[in-house]
């Protein structure tokens, strides 16, 4: 099972499509012999947020997303699908980089390029 990631944004924000890391390669001979594509360690997935012109310096915008995903164990896989993330932002007049600026663009030079839409 893919992650899925669906955004749920406020009017007039766009988001780009989600940039995954490339994951490792496990070798599964358990169940039968299979190739999986795996993250054994947290995980970044990268996509843009870009918000309209006409925001309210001042106000607050909320971004929300729901995750679906699967783990696994030696013994079991689980399939997560009610994840839901809540992000609170406060608008500003100019962009105030936090703290996790280094994790965000860590995780683009990461992230598989954008697919082509063409």
């Amino acid at each position: 099972l893919p992650t899925q990631v669906h955004f749920r944004l406020p009017p007039g924000f766009k988001v780009s499509p989600a940039r995954y890391p490339l994951p490792d390669v496990k070798h599964e001979k358990l169940i039968e012999p299979a190739i999986l594509y795996v993250y054994k360690k947290p995980t970044v997935i990268f996509a843009e947020v870009t918000p309209p012109d006409n925001l309210e310096v001042g106000s607050t915008v909320e971004i929300r997303a729901e995750v679906k995903y699967q783990f696994c164990d030696t013994n079991t896989c689980q399939v997560v699908s009610d994840n839901k993330l809540e992000l609170s932002l406060p608008v500003e007049a100019s962009a105030n980089p936090t703290e996790q600026k280094k994790l965000f663009d860590r995780a683009a030079r990461s992230a598989s390029p954008p697919a082509d839409r063409s």
